[in-house]
């Protein structure tokens, strides 16, 4: 973003720390050794390597930060020397390091790896327990689909309606997203309850799979990964990663699963799987050989996108293909998907600057405007600076009034949007589905007034999916250049 400024505007303190940063040059990180362990033969036993081998990278090529928002970046052997020119100046300003994250090396690992590592270790506890043959845990329930699933719907609200001036940019589609969805809703239902749930299902589907590649484009924007062949290989795998399982599901209906409600989910013939089966092995080959091939010929690597591809394949393949049961997929499927949206919906609310130089209406900032954030740049640097010198008790004052923040929003976030999904599930079990009275009282009785409450209560789901497809695209959204570093 400075590159871009004329520096014969600038106050002379700041130009010359600006040419002097355009003049840096950032050194490749150097890998001691491979961190890739011996894989299995077996497919199963090749991703759980690959996802056990990422520690060990993740701990060669991860830096430690002072803020765990604090973002790296690195060059990627996909662009062109001046566009890598380009980066490492902005790698520069920014004091980046290392290789790509979203967030942070810590909050990118919980995020994405420690949601895996949860899911396959209820997985286990599962299997020991004798779960895996039995119906779902009430507990399992409240954890995770009321507390994850559910109140990662609500978080939207976070990244639309409760974001100042947000709602203005785009009215007609935010006032008539829930609206029309009580409508489409109301009139599918009224005719068909079966098409009206398999239809839902098929968009909750939708948006599952549409995540997991929104991850893996992130990742790419935030290297500057700009390929064609490594575009196709990266969109193949996560694409097959999350289509395969879901196909396979498809042929082996019915299963003891399901996604809304039994029947959920049309049939197709056994030959799609066993078509899919081997291209989808072959894509997921494709990717991890290309990604060892750049990290140890290019010394470029990207752990973030391996973690979301590795991570994807392992949970979705076990806990649709390899298990059959209930617990096993709501453990495997709900956590990995819900926690890095609730991280990510956090970070654009409560921790996103404007470090993209734009206003909240994507336009850039005048001159005056510009000059000022350098000046806080500077300032930020020369704290930075005087903060080394700090003693250690003043260190841990500072991280610890930093982290004291973060858990205060933290709390008042997943307050807000557990208590909204509890008074959302409350509505359906005492009205729909009376399986809960424990948890939230008595059954009513509403008769005729059924065929109305299910659309209804369906609408933030529907609203949900529908605002995904607008509020996380990098092209009509801005303010996610602070997480791509992308002008």
């Amino acid at each position: 973003m400075p590159a871009l400024i004329e520096t014969s505007l600038m106050p002379r303190r700041i130009r010359f720390w600006h040419e002097e940063a355009q003049s840096a040059r950032i050194p490749r990180p150097r890998i001691s050794e491979s961190p890739w362990p011996n894989l299995s033969t077996n497919p199963t036993g090749h991703l759980i390597g690959l996802v056990v081998g990422g520690f060990g990278l993740i701990h060669n090529v991860a830096m430690s930060a002072e803020s765990p928002w604090q973002s790296r970046a690195i060059n990627s052997p996909d662009r062109q020397p001046s566009e890598i020119a380009a980066q490492n100046s902005a790698s520069t300003l920014a004091g980046a390091r290392g290789p790509v994250w979203l967030f942070s090396p810590a909050v990118d690992i919980a995020a994405f790896l420690g949601s895996a590592v949860v899911s396959l270790g209820l997985l286990a506890v599962g299997w020991s327990a004798g779960w895996l043959n039995q119906d779902t845990p009430d507990w399992t329930w409240v954890s995770f689909i009321l507390l994850v699933d559910v109140a990662h719907v609500y978080a939207t609200g976070f990244r639309v309606y409760f974001v100042p001036g947000e709602f203005s940019r785009r009215p007609w589609v935010y006032g008539l997203a829930p609206a029309l969805g009580f409508i489409i809703g109301l009139a599918v239902y009224s005719e068909s309850e079966v098409y009206f749930w398999r239809g839902l299902a098929y968009l909750a589907v939708f948006h599952f799979v549409r995540q997991q590649y929104g991850w893996v484009a992130l990742y790419r924007a935030r290297a500057g990964e700009q390929g064609q062949l490594g575009r196709w290989i990266d969109t193949i795998a996560i694409y097959l990663a999350t289509v395969f399982p879901l196909v396979y599901w498809h042929a082996h209906l019915p299963r003891n699963f399901w996604w809304f409600l039994e029947g959920d989910f049309a049939n197709l013939p056994l030959t799609a799987a066993r078509v899919l089966e081997p291209i989808y092995w072959l894509a997921l080959s494709a990717y991890f050989a290309r990604s060892l091939h750049n990290g140890f010929r290019h010394r470029f690597w990207n752990p973030g996108k391996d973690i979301v591809v590795a991570t994807t394949a392992l949970c979705w393949y076990l806990g649709i293909v390899a298990v059959n049961s209930d617990y096993a997929f709501t453990v495997t499927n709900v956590i990995i998907h819900g926690v890095p949206y609730l991280v990510l919906v956090y970070w654009y609310r409560f921790v996103r600057t404007a470090d993209d130089a734009r206003d909240t209406n994507g336009s850039k900032l005048n001159q005056t405007e510009l000059t000022k954030h350098l000046d806080q740049e500077v300032g930020a640097r020369q704290d930075a600076s005087s903060h080394q010198n700090a003693t250690p008790n003043q260190e841990d004052g500072v991280k610890s009034g930093r982290w004291r923040r973060h858990a205060q929003t933290v709390v008042m976030f997943l307050g807000a949007v557990w208590l909204l999904a509890y008074a959302e599930e409350l509505l359906w079990d005492r009205g729909i589905w009376h399986e809960r009275s424990w948890l939230f009282g008595s059954q009513w009785e509403l008769g005729n007034w059924r065929i109305v409450l299910v659309p209804l209560l369906a609408v933030p789901q529907l609203t949900h999916y529908i605002l995904d497809g607008f509020i996380w695209r990098r092209r009509s959204n801005p303010e996610l250049n602070a997480i791509t570093n992308v002008d």
